[in-house]
C-alpha cells in the first residue's frame, strides 16, 4: 500500500491498492500473492513541478480571466504537496515484517527508504502486522507522471525477497485560461474561437504536444497562434465548438493537453445564446 503525507504529518492521509508478493530463496521458488485496497491517493500535478524563479510574473496581469487563488507567489500552489510517501508491506502468513532489512527497501528500483523511520502497523485491521516505510517525496517526484503510476517496492528479509506494487494517482496541472468570445451565439458565422492558456511554473508552451490539445475532450485546434514562454494561444473551429456546447448562462469550456510526462487542463465559463 502506497500513501502520502503532507509536510509535518505523522501519518498518511490516504492510500492506494497494492499487490505485494514474497519470493522465497530456495531452489524451487514459490510465489505467494495477496492484495487488499483502501482509499486511492491522489497527488496534485503541481507537486511534480519545480518552481520557476526566472519568470515569477507570468501569472500576473489581466490574461487570467479563469484564474484561481494562489497559495504562493508563482501560482504553483505547492502547500498541499506531500513531504513523504509511505509504503506499507504485509507479508504472507508466517513471515514477520519486523525482519525486513530497512536498508534493502527500494521504491521504483532506486529510491531508498528513509533510514530513520519504520513502523509496525495494522492498517487493514486484519490482525496481521505490516511494516511501514517512507520515502521523501522530492526523491520520487521525478519518476511520476500525470495519471496512474504503478510503483514497485522491493525489500529483503533473511529468508525472502519481497516485492509489492502500489498505484499512486497524479492529478492534472491547472492552467489559467481565457476563452474568446465570452458570449457565443449559436447562429454566428464569425472567425475561429480562441483559447488563451497560461501554464504553471516550469511548463513552457514550447513543450506542449499540439496533437494532444482538445476542447472539452473532443475538438482539436485549427492552429496555434502563440507559443511563447508560459503562454499558449490556440484557435478552434467556431462551428465545431458551437455544435457541442449547450445553450446557457454558465457553460464550462475546457482545454486539455500534455507536456512531456505531465498533463494539464484549463477552464473558463462563458455564455452561449441561441
Amino acid at each position: 500500500m502506497i500513501s502520502s503525507a503532507l509536510p509535518h504529518s505523522t501519518s498518511p492521509r490516504s492510500a492506494a491498492a497494492s499487490t505485494p508478493s514474497a519470493v522465497r530463496r530456495s531452489t524451487a521458488r514459490t510465489d505467494t500473492e495477496y492484495s487488499y485496497s483502501d482509499v486511492p491517493a491522489t497527488i496534485a500535478g503541481e507537486c511534480l513541478l519545480a518552481r520557476d524563479h526566472d519568470d515569477d510574473d507570468h501569472h500576473g496581469g489581466d490574461d487570467h480571466h479563469g484564474g484561481h487563488d494562489d497559495d504562493d507567489d508563482d501560482g504553483c500552489r505547492r502547500s498541499e504537496c506531500p513531504e513523504w510517501l509511505y509504503v506499507t508491506l504485509e507479508l504472507p502468513a508466517g513471515m514477520d515484517p519486523a525482519r525486513i532489512d530497512r536498508s534493502s527497501v527500494r521504491l521504483a528500483g532506486s529510491v531508498p527508504a528513509d533510514a530513520g523511520y519504520r513502523a509496525i502497523v495494522d492498517v487493514d485491521h486484519d490482525g496481521r502486522p505490516e511494516a511501514r516505510f517512507r520515502f521523501r517525496f522530492t526523491n520520487v517526484a521525478g519518476l511520476l507522471r500525470s495519471g496512474s503510476n504503478d510503483l514497485t517496492v522491493m525489500a529483503r528479509t533473511p529468508e525472502s525477497e519481497v516485492r509489492g506494487t502500489g498505484r499512486l494517482e497524479v492529478g492534472l496541472l491547472t492552467a489559467d485560461m481565457m476563452f474568446t468570445p465570452q458570449t457565443l451565439n449559436r447562429r454566428s458565422h464569425g472567425s475561429d474561437v480562441e483559447a488563451q492558456l497560461t501554464l504553471c511554473c516550469d511548463v513552457k508552451a514550447r513543450d506542449v504536444l499540439v496533437s494532444s490539445l482538445r476542447l472539452n475532450g473532443r475538438i482539436a485546434p485549427t492552429r496555434v497562434v502563440v507559443a511563447s514562454s508560459h503562454k499558449l494561444i490556440v484557435k478552434f473551429n467556431r462551428a465545431a465548438v458551437i455544435a457541442i456546447l449547450p445553450v446557457g448562462e454558465h457553460v464550462e469550456v475546457r482545454v486539455s493537453g500534455s507536456a512531456g510526462r505531465l498533463s494539464f487542463e484549463g477552464k473558463d465559463v462563458i455564455r452561449v445564446t441561441q
